[in-house]
């Protein structure tokens, strides 16, 4: 039940406290960088952490988790201010304009939205104001400044008719008008809501007004203030516009920081007069764009391990220090998947078993690793440009082909129908099928970690359970995608069997196709189907500047599945080289002499080995 109390919490994030969602903060590396005093735009599928991130700038979250602060080189000074995106009201207000199609009344978007981020202001102003805040940096004392003439001031700028006597009475009248605006917009003339759009028309400079209004009050005139704005990709497109356009210059003292999961092309991020990266913001991306080892799957692994203890000592906290080290707590398959093993130097004990049973079975791989010169006897004795530019290289499918390949009696080789999920057992493999993901993470640990055994063990058959039960979920997700031309769910299956033929073929490939480029042979309907694909984390950029989807579009761009779904396939967890979408799509392969994949699981209903 505890499990279960947990994740919930986790799933509903933004409705936690800035001081709860602190208490269980793991940082990912990416922290610093969001924390950083410049404008930034967070990219990530959802549940990666983008709110998460946003709401530890708050001040109240930053004060709450202040002991922990040793994992970030600054300690953040100016004021962040989260804002949400309310679905609530979005649809409410376009219930109410959509009868007209005049600018002037989809601009009352705008009203709502500044009013949304005048109740978070006023939320963190009082709450600094507050002896909860006493001990911080951002801590003002109520007697060093008039709240009634305060309150007056910042009434003037976003409700004039209103007389508030306290912040917490205009508080209060923020959220009424907020409540009532979809309804009173059907009951005004268009001269009346051309008037109420004028009033709003741009939030963030009423939002700079106020937080200008505030430090002179409170005799800091240097304070920055952060505007942290969350799943702008649902924002209706006015919205976007002016926040987007204030990357450029945004008015004083305001710091920008949004946050968005990869979906559509934004209309107003690309022209030529608007911010660019670099220049104006920041782009962080959450997620890894290769497979391959280095700093990234290095940030990626601390993450996942930081994670997990921060779970074991949520759920057992008596035994954490048993617990601590998962390298030691997940049975792996093979030498190879300890921690110990993993950075020795000795191939042959790491991989060699795996090399010569595969050379044994397959003779088109025998064939490749002899012509290149490695001696399967002892890969130690191969030189070093051999042990990276080959054994290292294909080491990833040789443990998935030798997994999943056998002999018959005749020597011909044959695919085992099995559907155990062994190869990606293990902390190594794990962390890396998480692909970094927090909800991903939070929920197949805690439930494998209820399998814990009385000596601090997890067993693989419980590893492949509960990989099987991700696996689930994921379809899922997918499945419930909406569909027209051709559906997320059978694109996807397209992309996977296309995969799966280039690694389970009857012949080795060294240098199989593992990724594809959207290329200008894609129809739009494609195009569509990749847009939620990749708003949930089915499919993982490969390109640095993730910004370029927002601003041209997902045509020209490289992408793979995500790890999630390479244990359904039986991929490894290599980049490969890229292929034409266009080229996949025509090809639909499905290899017959190895059975046709389809995305239907039944892995409860498997014996595991």
């Amino acid at each position: 039940m505890k499990q279960l109390h947990i994740l919930g919490e986790h799933y509903n994030a933004r409705g936690l406290s800035p001081e709860r969602i602190a208490t269980s903060f793991v940082p990912p590396a990416q922290f610093e960088e969001v924390a950083a005093a410049s404008n930034c735009v967070i990219v990530g599928p959802r549940g990666s952490g983008k709110t998460t991130l946003l709401r530890m700038l708050d001040p109240r979250a930053l004060h709450a988790w202040r002991g922990n602060l040793g994992s970030i080189s600054d300690y953040p000074t100016y004021v962040g201010v989260f804002v949400p995106i309310d679905a609530a009201w979005v649809s409410a207000l376009t219930n109410g304009v959509q009868q007209s199609d005049s600018e002037d009344e989809a601009k009352v978007y705008l009203s709502v939205y500044a009013l949304s981020i005048a109740r978070s202001l006023i939320d963190v102003m009082r709450w600094r104001l507050a002896s909860d805040s006493k001990g911080s940096s951002f801590h003002i004392s109520d007697n060093a400044i008039d709240e009634y003439s305060l309150a007056q001031k910042l009434a003037e700028l976003w409700l004039p008719r209103v007389k508030a006597r306290s912040l917490l009475e205009l508080r209060v009248e923020l959220s009424a008008e907020v409540a009532m605006l979809p309804r009173k917009l059907r009951r005004l003339s268009d001269v009346e809501k051309k008037a109420l759009a004028a009033v709003y028309l741009n939030p963030l400079e009423l939002a700079a007004a106020a937080c200008d209004v505030f430090n002179l009050y409170a005799n800091e005139t240097n304070r920055k203030w952060a505007i942290l704005c969350d799943e702008l990709e649902i924002a209706p497109p006015v919205i976007q516009e002016v926040l987007f356009g204030g990357l450029r210059a945004a008015p004083q003292p305001l710091l920008l920081k949004y946050a968005l999961t990869p979906r559509k092309k934004i209309p107003s991020v690309g022209g030529p007069g608007d911010a660019l990266p670099a220049n104006d913001f920041d782009v962080v991306a959450l997620s890894y764009p290769t497979r391959e080892e280095g700093t990234p799957e290095r940030e990626r692994e601390q993450f996942c391990v930081a994670l997990w203890r921060s779970l074991v000592n949520d759920l057992c906290p008596d035994r954490k220090e048993l617990l601590a080290n998962p390298f030691k707590i997940f049975e792996g398959p093979a030498k190879a998947d300890s921690r110990e093993t993993r950075y020795k130097k000795d191939l042959d004990v790491k991989f060699g078993e795996a090399f010569r049973e595969l050379a044994a079975k397959d003779e088109s791989f025998n064939n490749y690793i002899r012509s290149k010169g490695v001696d399967l006897s002892n890969l130690n004795n191969s030189n070093q440009r051999l042990k990276d530019s080959v054994v290292r290289k294909v080491r990833p499918l040789v443990e998935i082909r030798n997994f999943y390949f056998s002999s018959d009696a005749s020597d011909k080789l044959r695919r085992v129908s099995r559907r155990a999920l062994t190869p990606y057992c293990g902390a190594r493999q794990l962390f890396a099928v998480s692909e970094g993901h927090p909800r991903w993470l939070k929920y197949t640990l805690a439930s494998m970690l209820s399998f814990i055994t009385a000596k601090g063990k997890i067993k693989i058959a419980d590893q492949n359970r509960e990989l099987g039960n991700s696996l689930e979920r994921i379809e899922a997700r997918i499945r419930a995608l909406p569909a027209e031309q051709m559906s997320t769910h059978d694109l996807i299956d397209i992309l996977g069997s296309f995969f799966a033929a280039q690694v389970l073929g009857p012949v080795f490939k060294p240098d199989p196709s593992l990724s594809f480029i959207v290329d200008d042979g894609v129809d739009r309907d494609v195009i569509t189907c990749l847009e939620h694909a990749l708003y949930i984390g089915a499919i993982i950029p490969m390109k640095g500047n993730i910004y370029n989807l927002f601003a041209k579009g997902l045509v020209g761009e490289r992408f793979r599945l995500s790890n999630w779904l390479a244990p359904y396939y039986k991929l490894p967890l290599a980049t490969g080289k890229p292929t034409n979408l266009s080229t996949i799509l025509a090809s639909k392969t499905n290899d017959v002499s190895f059975g046709v994949l389809q995305f239907s699981l039944r892995l409860e209903n498997e014996s595991f080995d």
